[in-house]
């Protein structure tokens, strides 16, 4: 059974632009605690490729090699 958002909204009583808000911050919130970046580090045998360089000249992907 499917609850339209306005349903919602009376049952809780909220308009729908107050809904709507809480229902973002909501989202914002979860979707905070997932990870979003991988972390890797340098090391003799494994280097991650390609790598996000950032500088005051701009924003680029660079390939780093260890020997």
């Amino acid at each position: 059974m499917k609850i339209p958002i306005e349903m919602l909204t009376l049952m809780l009583g909220l308009n729908v632009r107050k809904f709507m808000l809480v229902l973002f911050a909501l989202l914002l919130f979860l979707s905070a605690s997932l990870a979003l970046a991988e972390e890797r580090s340098f090391t003799k045998d494994d280097t991650p490729s390609p790598v996000l360089v950032l500088s005051n000249e701009g924003v680029g992907l660079a390939n780093f090699y260890a020997n």
